[in-house]
């Protein structure tokens, strides 16, 4: 499974985000927040997150334990039936064999106690079709949590 460091060379050519300048990308935003090679957990605005990159999560992933999703940022819905809310589908949904779920709580055991952000890539057979998965590992911090926690995000490659 290809893994890479992020570097500033590296971002993808999107368009910026409406409302927040200066942040094309989660890893903009998360560049903006880290101190010292990570970013604090309580400075994350799950808003601004779910509402521009929908479905990243944080997860946590112990010392010694189980690796787990604490939160997915999950977009509002549009208000009524043609609203103007964020589109993009949950990264799990299809996935009836666990197959980018497991693979992501792998790429995050491997991603903890890191300092730099990461990208790993996978593809992935679903209802026929190859699925190429991204998946952006940020590190971050929580106070008094000797875990640690990467925000992560998932995108069709």
């Amino acid at each position: 499974m290809p893994s890479t460091a992020l570097s500033a060379g590296a971002r993808p050519a999107l368009k910026a985000v409406d409302g927040t300048p200066g942040y094309r990308t989660l890893l903009d935003y998360w560049r903006g927040l880290a101190r010292h090679g990570r970013a604090a957990v309580a400075r994350l605005d799950a808003e601004l997150i779910a509402a521009h990159w929908p479905y990243a999560m944080l997860i946590r992933v112990p010392r010694s334990g189980v690796v787990e999703i604490t939160q997915v940022f999950a977009p509002q819905p549009a208000a009524g039936a043609g609203g103007d809310g964020p589109t993009g589908e949950h990264p799990f949904a299809r996935d009836q064999a666990s197959q980018i779920s497991s693979w992501v709580l792998q790429i995050a055991q491997g991603a903890a106690g890191s300092r730099q952000p990461s990208r790993h890539s996978e593809t992935f057979q679903q209802a026929g079709r190859a699925r190429r998965i991204i998946a952006d590992l940020l590190p971050c911090q929580a106070d008094g949590d000797s875990a640690e926690h990467l925000l992560l995000q998932l995108r069709d490659g």
